[in-house]
């Protein structure tokens, strides 16, 4: 089990899902997933980017079976068990007759001795809940709570920490830019000679390495735009070594055709960008 390739997953799926890119940060949760399955971390925090009732069920579901005693799990799975009860009758209609797990037992003697007011969510007045964010105490549902490593926080709160780590200045900007187009013009060489079916395996790898150059080659400073800038470079990288050449020589004509689109390596582009955002964001 490779314990390394699946923290620098986890890394990926963790920036992307600050940047509120829920469908990258899942894919990378997955991954991590397949190779560690036995981690209930990562079940819990895809939980949180995933967008399905279902899915999210299924997913808090692995999370108790693996470890049974986690408390935001199973607040979590409650309110998906009572606001969702169709879902679940499709769920456990086949397994109506099965006895009650002791996550189960533990959920329903919670809700018996509650004695409070319902607590509802502060962004969906209208919906019930039993989690609060652990930064300011709000009221929080389990479709707007954010999973960080330290637990479920509010959108706001998230975003006032995030925007403490964006220190990069105008000079880093300029290092990030340039750092990044060189290395996207070699790699966009490379990977016109390869072509598109190599791209599918190399392209992601090439991405996350350029974007890992351009966050260390900053001091590891975030800014707001890095992502943009880097995206920008790996485009520009992979136009230039297919006109470079012709500008050059004074073929203009050639470059005004715009024939040289069909030679840039647009599947490296598409996983590169994608790998490198996930990566600065």
């Amino acid at each position: 089990m490779n314990q390394t390739q699946v923290e620098a997953l986890l890394e990926q799926a963790r920036a992307a899902a600050r940047a509120g890119e829920d469908t990258v940060a899942e894919a990378f949760f997955r991954r991590a997933a397949a190779i560690d399955p036995e981690r209930p971390d990562i079940w819990l925090e895809l939980s949180s980017v995933v967008h399905s009732l279902e899915e999210k069920q299924r997913c808090l579901e692995r999370v108790l079976a693996l470890d049974p005693s986690d408390r935001e799990a199973t607040a979590a799975l409650a309110w998906i068990r009572k606001k969702a009860p169709e879902l679940l009758e499709q769920a456990e209609s086949p397994a109506s007759s099965a006895p009650e797990t002791p996550e189960q037992r533990e959920v329903e003697q919670d809700e018996d001795i509650e004695p409070e007011e319902p607590v509802y969510c502060a962004k969906h007045p209208n919906v019930e809940t039993s989690l609060r964010c652990n930064r300011c105490g709000k009221p929080i549902c389990p479709q707007c709570a954010v999973h960080t490593p330290v637990g479920f926080r509010c959108e706001e709160c998230v975003q006032a920490q995030r925007s403490v780590f964006y220190t990069a200045g105008i000079g880093d900007y300029a290092v990030a830019g340039l750092v990044a187009l060189v290395l996207a013009t070699i790699v966009g060489y490379i990977m016109t000679l390869l072509g598109w079916f190599f791209a599918l395996f190399l392209g992601p790898l090439a991405g996350g390495l350029i974007g890992e150059a351009v966050f260390r080659a900053t001091g590891r400073k975030r800014g707001r735009q890095m992502w943009l800038l880097a995206a920008a470079a790996l485009v520009v990288g992979a136009i230039l070594p297919v006109i470079g050449l012709p500008l050059l020589s004074g073929r203009m004509d050639y470059v005004l055709s715009f024939g040289w689109l069909l030679r840039v390596n647009w599947v490296y582009v598409a996983f590169g960008i994608g790998a490198a955002i996930a990566r600065l964001r």
